[in-house]
Formats: structure tokens, sequence, C-alpha cells
């Protein structure tokens, strides 16, 4: 067996972060979101965000983490990812910094490969704004914007892309790193821009249409506004972009 397909294997069976934090890590570090309810979408943001509804969802797992390069590359190498089109670009593609360049098909197939999948709509959000409907994973006010989020400009530390361990004060109430900003995130939804008025309440919404899969998160190419915890934007599910990663889930136990 190759040194990466040892390496993956270690990492499969260890459920603990690794301190300090292991770009090469893969399927973990994870948080445990417990059963709960909680605000999903804005009654202020755009027409696709509302109307904003109460949400159960079961107890799952989610990445604290979005995807490294260094991870994807050991997937990559044992021939069962697809490359990414910015793996030799010297920031988009350090070992450190999230994936992007994938589709939403790569992420689906990277998340398989851990024995996880991509996250709901519903569960990314949960896990971003916590329970009670903040704007931002942080809370309700912009505050230190350098601090706590990657977006346009280099305030923050970079025109690009952040390894995906840095600025923890941006973090969200159950932990998530880069909730808001670095690279917005493929989930696993169809994108419906009117599900949430079809909505039954506690129920998360359940898409009956669309050809293109929802991206969260926004980016390091967005304003603060594209970045709050409730925007929804949508890609089609083939296309690759230099600002688009992913993280990944599982059912909880």
């Amino acid at each position: 067996m190759r040194a990466y397909g040892v390496l993956a294997l270690l990492a499969l069976m260890s459920a603990c972060i690794t301190k300090p934090f292991d770009p090469a890590t893969v399927g973990a570090p994870e948080v445990r979101i417990e059963a709960s309810e909680f605000l999903m979408g804005s009654a202020e943001g755009e027409m696709d965000e509302g109307p904003q509804r109460t949400v159960a969802l079961p107890t799952y797992f989610i990445d604290r983490f979005e995807v490294t390069n260094a991870a994807y590359a050991i997937c990559v190498d044992l021939g069962v990812c697809r490359r990414s089109q910015f793996e030799n670009d010297p920031v988009l593609g350090h070992e450190r910094h999230p994936m992007v360049g994938v589709s939403w098909y790569d992420a689906e197939r990277f998340c398989s490969w851990v024995g996880r999948r991509l996250p709901t709509e519903a569960e990314w959000e949960r896990a971003v704004r916590g329970q009670d409907g903040r704007r931002y994973p942080w809370g309700e006010e912009t505050g230190d914007l350098a601090s706590r989020a990657n977006l346009r400009g280099d305030e923050d530390g970079s025109a690009l892309t952040l390894p995906v361990d840095t600025l923890a004060d941006g973090r969200s109430p159950e932990g998530l790193y880069h909730g808001a900003g670095n690279a917005a995130e493929w989930v696993e939804d169809q994108y419906d821009p009117l599900v949430y008025r079809r909505m039954v309440q506690k129920l998360p919404p359940e898409p009956q249409e669309g050809d293109t899969r929802v991206v969260r998160g926004g980016s390091y190419r967005d304003v603060i506004f594209s970045a709050r915890s409730s925007v929804r934007e949508h890609r089609a599910p083939g296309s690759r972009w230099d600002n688009v990663g992913f993280r990944c889930a599982r059912a909880g136990e």
C-alpha cells in the first residue's frame, strides 16, 4: 500500500482533532450537532431566503473545517478523485487552504470516499448560525471583519483563500471555521428558489425541482452581505470555480 493509502486509513480511524491541525487529516475533525430546532432563512434578505421558519433536525456530524487541498490530494493520489484545476496555484493549491476548483460531483465523491456525504442546506445553516437565527456565524453585528471573515479585499490577510484553521474569532457557536467567507461551499440540495414557501413548519426544505445545486457561505470574492448565514447561491453541479469548496457531514449516532 502506498504511503498515502496508509495515511488515509490512519486518518479515517481517528475521531479526534489533531493538535496542531494536520491539513492532511481525512474524514476528521468534526463537530456533533445535537438534535435541535433553529431559525432558518431570513425576513430581511433576498426573496429566496424567506419566509423564515423554525426547522427541526436530528443529531448529525459536520466537518469543523473546510476540506483542505492536502486531504483531497490523498483521494486524487489513490485514483478516486479528480484533480483540481488549481492544485499547482501557490495560494489556492496550498495544502492548508480549502479545496476549490472542484464540481459538486467531485465534492460528493470525496465525501463518499471518507464515509460521509455533503451536508443538506438545513444542516449547513444550523451548524453555521446556531439556534438563534443570528445573521453571521459570530453574531448579529459585523464587528472586526478582518479577524472574522476572509472576504473581498486583503484586509483579512489575503486576497485569495486562507488556511482553514485561521480567523478563530469568526467561528460559529458550534465551533465551525469559515462559515462566512474563504471558500463558498457546495451542499447537497438542488436549488429551488421557492422551496421555503412550501415548507411545512419544523420540517427541513425538500426541493422538488432545480437543475443547479446550492452553494453556501460566501467566499473571498464576496462582500459581507453575501456571506450572511441565510444567503443561498447556486451553481451548475458540473461547474468548477476558484472560490467554491466544501465540507462533509454524516448522520448522528
